[in-house]
């Protein structure tokens, strides 16, 4: 009998809480969820459209989606929404990047396996990512696989672009090289605080670098006899540094101006050209950047290295005089230095690559000149 009202009893305590227990069923469910939930936020991985990313520089879409890039100095902008940004790069590891948050401090970075975090627990609302490649063509190709949002976030377009195009071509004064001082070479190359990009946002221009560490417009640094390196002209032709010259394969973006700056490393080389050598490999330059931008204006500087300068310079402006004389009169010779060299040992890193500093000195001095070649006010 006992046993019989035990059982009554447990019946009914089970009936009143059924409820209970079946609601705490549902929120534990729910709150397994939730931890889900906050685990895949970070996992909304978007392709790098450029219907919602504005690329500068040589930049490439692949078949597959994805973005790829083998120059130093080239950037994108884009805005998203949500908390959180990270990007997914495949590169080697001696390849540097930087990025900015909403206008906030660079962060200097090396590509991550997966994703690399760029920014967590941001405010609500939209964001704008600033990322920059810091590092030459020589290290490599990378690849922009896509970007890694929160939940439900979006890309939108970033600010407004500038109008102004600019090209710098150049050896690597131009790449950045050492400008953030002696130590690992690729380390303390710095691309986006070289006196190009410097001048760009100086002029209120976007721009494009094409520099490569040691080449030259007909011996490159290296070479003894054979020349059979790739040249500055051989260079230019290429989307990325080292690939093949395949028909289509061209950058999308549209300079109004090119800046040369080659010439030091032909006069630094264990053979350098003769002057005649010289004078008609730089003649050739020229022509093949011409014949690629039709309407863009051209200016020649001589070599930064005061050295070099005073072995090139002339040769340069002989060179551009030709061409001024053969019909185009949009190619300028601009000199750098003077008498005297432009920087002093304070600005250079070893003697020869200028520091930070003396790329913000170039850039001071070249800013004015350039406006008024081009009349931007």
């Amino acid at each position: 009998m006992k046993r019989f009202f035990l059982t009554l009893l447990l019946v009914a305590v089970c009936a009143r809480y059924a409820p209970c227990i079946a609601q705490a069923a549902v929120c534990n469910l729910q709150h397994k969820v939730a931890v889900v939930t906050a685990v895949i936020i970070k996992t909304n991985m978007v392709y790098p459209q450029p219907e919602t990313v504005a690329y500068y520089g040589r930049w490439e879409k692949t078949q597959s989606g994805t973005m790829r890039t083998g120059r130093g100095a080239t950037y994108l902008r884009t805005g998203f929404t949500g908390t959180h940004i990270g990007v997914r790069l495949q590169d080697n590891k001696n390849i540097w990047w930087r990025a900015s948050i909403d206008g906030g401090p660079w962060q200097r970075f090396q590509a991550q396996s997966g994703e690399t975090v760029l920014a967590d627990a941001l405010s609500i609302g939209k964001h704008e990512l600033f990322l920059v490649r810091d590092t030459e063509g020589t290290a490599g190709v990378s690849t922009l696989q896509g970007f890694v949002l929160a939940d439900g976030a979006r890309l939108v377009p970033a600010c407004e672009q500038q109008q102004r195009r600019i090209e710098f071509v150049g050896d690597s004064i131009l790449a950045g090289a050492f400008a953030q001082g002696p130590g690992p070479y690729l380390q303390q190359e710095d691309g986006y605080m070289s006196f190009g990009p410097q001048l760009a946002r100086a002029l209120s221009a976007e721009w494009s670098v094409v520099a490569t560490s040691g080449e030259g417009v007909v011996v490159n640094m290296s070479e003894t006899g054979d020349r059979l390196g790739i040249h500055a002209l051989d260079d230019y032709e290429r989307l990325a540094y080292g690939e093949g010259l395949e028909s289509g394969r061209q950058s999308d973006f549209k300079p109004q101006l090119i800046v040369v700056n080659h010439g030091a490393n032909d006069f630094e080389a264990k053979q350098p050209p003769t002057a005649t050598e010289f004078t008609n490999g730089y003649r050739g330059l020229i022509r093949g950047i011409r014949v690629r931008n039709p309407q863009a204006v051209i200016i020649c500087l001589d070599p930064v290295p005061f050295d070099s300068s005073n072995a090139a310079k002339n040769l340069i402006a002989t060179a551009v005089e030709e061409l001024r004389i053969a019909g185009d009169e949009n190619v300028h010779f601009l000199p750098v230095n003077g008498l005297t060299p432009v920087l002093d040992a304070a600005d250079l890193a070893d003697g020869e690559h200028p520091l930070i500093s003396g790329h913000t000195r170039l850039a001071t001095l070249l800013q004015p000149k350039i406006a008024a070649i081009m009349q931007w006010s």
